[in-house]
């Protein structure tokens, strides 16, 4: 009997259960949404959330077991911003700590659109309207930086920066103060192999980088001034010829792609060239190449020292006389191609039966020296977003195409 008791007792003081402290389940329901994976051996958990989300007051859910109790309390929010917090589950005299370890999702960021203004609003009309349209085309992997607040950080994942510059503050043309405060980052994001493109006036930050010497930077162009003039034509830019002399026949290229083309004649010759603008007020906003002024042009070809080239007595490069066959007209375009490593993708005109190509307005400049990064120039009086008019521009899908090509061709997806 006595036996039978001291069984009954032993065996139900050896059914009871110690107190469990374990986290079964955890979540984040602000700002974002997701779900931890749990390693009960290793009391851990991982979390995944995307880039850039707000971390300082994160709320969600921990499940723990029947009669623990949690700290901190994820419902009242916790400060995830140092990425690592830890979680101590307690019940009664059993207590364990699980490390939530939050991993952010990888920088969609692949366009910097960089300008003077503190804000993207505190830019040109000009500028804003470009940048809204490649804020809203390519969502999260384009973003606006001003050049005082840029760092190597902001450009980590950049496969382009997108300097579009529109300055008629000081006198049109220029680089604005703000953009060479901010050469030593861009120069290091150029030299080390990303890409930029450079609109309008911002073709001579070229220079400004080193890329080129001032012998071999941007001659002419249109100053943009806010008044406009009512030109009743259509811009743009010719980069293919259809007819004998094919020399730096463009069509094929990857800018190109997609563009609408309009029939054009010149000097007798009919080609596709690509419209950006319509009839109307035009602002002509460009800094381009005109080869017959460009110093180091000068230095190769004036030979009878008038400080230009002529090119009737200039430019007859196999000494024949003539100045009309491929091998004379293209000498100034080859020349300046040679000379800066760079392939000239428009002009003005394409036009080798009377000047050969003499404006150099779309330039792809390849990496070269310490410059291991492309560059390319779109210079062109009507590569304009903004009408000042206020009218809907009948080439603005020409103008997004090319910008677009050249974000793909720079390697955006």
């Amino acid at each position: 009997m006595y036996f039978f008791l001291a069984v009954l007792v032993l065996g139900m003081t050896s059914c009871g259960e110690d107190p469990v402290a374990e986290i079964t389940a955890f979540s984040f329901t602000s700002p974002v949404p997701g779900a931890g994976v749990i390693d009960q051996a290793n009391k851990t958990i991982a979390i995944n959330v995307p880039f850039g989300t707000e971390l300082t007051n994160v709320t969600g859910a921990v499940v723990i077991t029947d009669g623990a109790t949690v700290s901190p309390d994820l419902t009242a929010g916790v400060d995830f911003s140092s990425l690592s917090v830890d979680f101590t589950v307690t019940n009664e005299d059993v207590s364990n700590t699980y490390t939530v370890t939050v991993i952010e999702g990888e920088n969609p960021l692949r366009i910097a659109l960089v300008g003077p203004g503190a804000t993207l609003n505190d830019n040109h009309d000009e500028v804003i309207e470009a940048y809204t349209w490649a804020l809203n085309t390519y969502q999260n992997k384009a973003a606006y930086f001003a050049f005082g607040d840029l760092t190597a950080e902001h450009l980590a994942t950049a496969e382009v920066v997108w300097y579009h510059a529109y300055d008629t503050t000081s006198g049109g043309r220029t680089i604005a103060p703000q953009a060479l405060t901010a050469k030593g980052v861009i120069n290091d994001y150029y030299q080390g192999g990303g890409d930029l493109l450079l609109t309008t006036h911002a073709t001579s930050y070229l220079v400004e980088l080193g890329r080129l010497t001032s012998d071999w930077g941007p001659t002419d162009g249109g100053w943009g001034n806010n008044s406009g003039n009512a030109n009743p034509d259509d811009w743009g830019i010719a980069y293919q010829l259809n007819g004998q002399f094919d020399d730096g026949d463009n069509k094929d290229h990857p800018l190109f792609s997609g563009i609408t083309p309009k029939s054009v004649t010149f000097d007798g010759i009919t080609y596709d060239a690509m419209m950006l603008i319509d009839g109307g007020l035009k602002r002509d906003a460009a800094y381009f190449w005109f080869a017959n002024v460009i110093p180091g042009m000068i230095t190769n070809f004036d030979t009878n020292g008038n400080g230009g080239i002529d090119p009737d007595t200039e430019l007859d490069t196999n000494g024949d006389g003539v100045f009309n066959n491929d091998d004379d007209v293209n000498a100034r375009k080859d020349y300046f191609e040679q000379q800066t490593n760079s392939v000239v993708r428009g002009s003005f005109e394409w036009d080798p039966v009377a000047n050969g190509v003499e404006f150099f307005n779309i330039i792809e400049f390849n990496p070269d020296g310490n410059y291991q990064g492309k560059a390319i120039t779109i210079a062109v009086g009507g590569y304009e977003w903004l009408q000042s008019d206020g009218r809907s521009n009948a080439w603005r899908v020409n103008q997004e195409t090319i910008t677009a090509n050249a974000f793909t061709y720079f390697g955006v997806e």
